[in-house]
């Protein structure tokens, strides 16, 4: 289809994208809600009991300030380190984190709005192809479909002749 060649993909701007839900403060709280305090920073748990508030937060920007993600210019592939001192923990809130991202990848791409879109796609691209041949068919209609030097030489011979 005609349609797909107006579309822009930004290699650099959807990875950046990316990086940014994989820092995002939202994804990191719900990494250390699955996986736990108690798990993740044990020395955040003072005394056994109901986990406050602000040990959930202060544990997320631990987890924030130990997580990289690194991507080679040129290519769409993001490394991921975690940094932790139990290596099943860092595999652990990794896998975890990354499930996350993929449920929030879901969520953006089964959005309602995204059909509408889709659909407003194929509208345009059916307008453009119309508009397409409408222009074909004014070049054949006023012989126009010459190339620009041939079409040079004949304003100039038009001219020459007045």
């Amino acid at each position: 289809m005609l349609f797909r060649s107006i579309i822009r993909y930004d290699q650099l701007a959807a990875v950046e994208s990316e990086r940014k839900i994989i820092g995002s403060r939202d994804l990191a709280r719900r990494v250390v809600e699955a996986i736990g305090v108690g798990t993740l920073y044990p020395d955040l748990l003072r005394s056994p009991g109901k986990i406050q508030q602000w040990q959930i937060e202060s544990a997320t920007s631990k987890l924030l300030r130990n997580l990289e993600s690194l991507n080679d210019k040129g290519t769409n592939v993001i490394e991921i380190i975690f940094l932790h001192e139990q290596p099943e923990v860092a595999a652990q809130a990794l896998n975890q984190l990354v499930d996350f991202l993929k449920e929030r990848h879901l969520q953006i791409f089964s959005d309602p709005k995204a059909s509408f879109l889709k659909g407003r796609l194929k509208e345009y691209g059916i307008e453009l192809e119309n508009a397409e041949e409408s222009l074909q068919a004014f070049k054949l209609e006023n012989d126009l479909s010459s190339p620009l030097v041939d079409q040079q030489s004949r304003l100039l011979d038009q001219r020459s002749l007045l």
